[in-house]
């Protein structure tokens, strides 16, 4: 019933918010038929828009189509979509191919350090051992985030990383698994 009601709303809706609304509403219904409606607007000229697709897509993160949506928005222009993007693909979803790959690989460059964060966990998540050399400059920093130590436990094949652990701790276990 809600289905159908959103879906018949984006027939005539033109409004960004209301689109934006509808998007993140098809999301929420976590129903992987409404992936062709929400790929409509993985193109729409408003970020909002496209933020919504990323939320919703990620909703589904597994099914293929949402899997090529999000491959596409990896290269968005707006950090924040660009952000849900990999967090979706890499880390919502179990998918994994080597254009998933290759596409975390490359967000391990990105400008947004939100984006190679996500893009680690996602890599870490698959034991790509490619990571190892970016997780090693992640783990220098001063201060390095809880999804960097996520990356690396992934990688290490821990289920979860240890909350008392240091980045020594990270980096010793890191070196074990070399390049």
């Amino acid at each position: 019933m809600l289905f159908r009601l959103l879906t018949s709303m984006l027939e005539k809706e033109q409004d960004p918010l209301v689109l934006d609304s509808i998007v993140h509403g098809l999301g929420h219904l976590h129903n992987a038929s409404a992936v062709p409606f929400i790929l409509r607007y993985q193109d729409y000229p408003v970020w909002r828009v496209r933020f919504a697709v990323t939320f919703a897509l990620g909703c589904t993160p597994n099914d293929a189509r949402s899997v090529e949506g999000l491959l596409k928005l990896t290269s968005d222009p707006d950090d924040e979509v660009r952000d849900w993007t990999v967090f979706g693909l890499g880390v919502l979803g179990n998918a994994d191919s080597p254009e998933i790959r290759e596409a975390l690989l490359r967000c391990l460059t990105d400008a947004n350090e939100n984006v190679r964060e996500e893009a680690a966990v996602g890599l870490g998540k698959r034991r790509d051992k490619r990571l190892v050399p970016a997780l090693r400059i992640m783990l220098a920093a001063d201060d390095f985030s809880v999804r960097v130590g996520e990356a690396a436990a992934a990688l290490a094949g821990m289920d979860r990383d240890p909350p008392e652990w240091t980045a020594e701790d990270y980096r010793a276990a890191i070196a074990k698994i070399g390049e």
